[in-house]
């Protein structure tokens, strides 16, 4: 990363040449186009970033992506309501979406947290994990406050492992959830049992086992039966016998592994 003096050397020649530079982001050559591209993202003002995705449309898809991948790249925070444009548009391709997602994530801004999240609803699933991912990339206390809405609603398709990843955090991040366990608020541990399981608070069992007979299903018997506590698996194992269920222990089948986030 250029820094310093060097850095606003190379501003102020970018600031002097943003007229050519946006012309050269439409040149065949997807290379000098990625060049000019790449020198103009990180200071340019929404103005100049709205030129450039205007001559960036006459581009292939994938020359257009990898150009919208700098403006996310660049850290300006100038780029967050064209990239916003670009990942809400029905009318773009999936591959411009994605990319400015992507970007949206890595501009690291608390400002992009309510778009991303309006994306979880997306009709398309790889829009839906890439606003994910973007927020996780984020890390904020207000995307993780997202994710924890993610974890007890089901809104993603990858509501399981955005629940277990959560036991990844911080006890702090996460005392909203941790606070379930003394209160016994058996349906907020019910919804989001992947956590607890990863989380693998000493002595919780019991709650979470009630949690289970109250609201349980045959997902959270399988998670039960097969992450490595005895008292769930047991617990699992008579649940299943009591509604008729059969589930069959299966090591190492990609599920949530009791005390894992320690």
């Amino acid at each position: 990363m250029v820094t310093g003096k060097a850095a606003e050397y190379r501003k102020a020649v970018v600031n002097e040449n943003i007229p050519r530079l946006v012309e050269l982001v439409g040149h065949y050559d997807d290379f000098i186009s990625y060049a000019a591209t790449y020198l103009l993202a990180a200071s340019a003002s929404p103005e100049t970033i709205e030129q450039i995705g205007a001559a960036l449309n006459g581009k292939s898809i994938q020359a257009r992506a990898k150009a919208v991948a700098f403006l996310g790249k660049s850290g300006n925070p100038e780029a967050l309501p064209y990239l916003r444009k670009l990942a809400l548009s029905a009318n773009e391709s999936k591959a411009i979406r994605l990319s400015a997602v992507t970007g949206l994530g890595e501009l690291g801004l608390d400002s992009a947290i309510p778009y991303l999240a309006g994306l979880l609803d997306d009709e398309d699933e790889g829009i839906q994990r890439e606003a994910l991912s973007a927020l996780w990339a984020i890390g904020s206390q207000s995307a993780v406050a997202v994710l924890f809405d993610v974890c007890l609603h089901h809104q993603s398709v990858d509501w399981y492992s955005s629940c277990a990843k959560l036991a990844k955090l911080d006890r702090s991040q996460v005392a909203p959830l941790l606070a379930a366990i003394s209160s016994q608020d058996l349906q907020m541990i019910a919804q989001a049992y992947p956590f607890y399981i990863v989380w693998g608070e000493e002595g919780s069992e019991a709650v979470l086992i009630q949690a289970f007979r109250l609201y349980g299903n045959k997902g959270m018997a399988e998670a039960f039966l097969n992450c490595d506590n005895d008292l769930l698996a047991e617990a699992a194992e008579v649940w299943a016998g009591e509604h008729g269920y059969i589930i069959m222990p299966s090591p190492g089948s990609g599920g949530v592994e009791w005390g894992s986030a320690r």
